[in-house]
């Protein structure tokens, strides 16, 4: 049964769709920080939070292996081994923070700040 399973489609093909969460993953682990419309960030967030806590939790040749399955970057795998395992070691969740930061100008479209804490 797939009872309560719906997630949000944005309106695109399913291949866009993860091309657009996989690089809106990269770039929040790159940059830190990533301006986006709301249902785009609540798509994202949770990724960000389980590569996260992968890398902290696995071996880490496993742990490369499946975060380079989602992140199209190899310096993001790399900031995510080295700098934000540390970063985080003590901490179990909660790696992101989304703000409310007003409307789009052209389309009004809810825009949120997501960042790594």
């Amino acid at each position: 049964m797939r009872h309560r399973k719906k997630k949000d489609k944005l309106n695109i093909a399913v291949d866009h769709r993860k091309a657009l969460i996989r690089n809106l993953v990269t770039s929040i682990i790159i940059y830190e920080k990533v301006q986006t419309t709301d249902r785009k960030a609540k798509l994202a967030v949770p990724v960000v939070e389980k590569l996260i806590a992968l890398s902290k939790r696995k071996d880490k040749m496993n742990a490369i292996r499946d975060i380079n399955k989602v992140v199209f970057d190899k310096n993001a795998c790399k900031k995510l081994m080295e700098d934000l395992s540390k970063r985080y070691e003590n901490q179990d969740s909660g790696f992101t923070r989304t703000v409310g930061v007003g409307y789009r100008e052209g389309d009004n479209a809810h825009i949120s700040l997501v960042e790594l804490i």
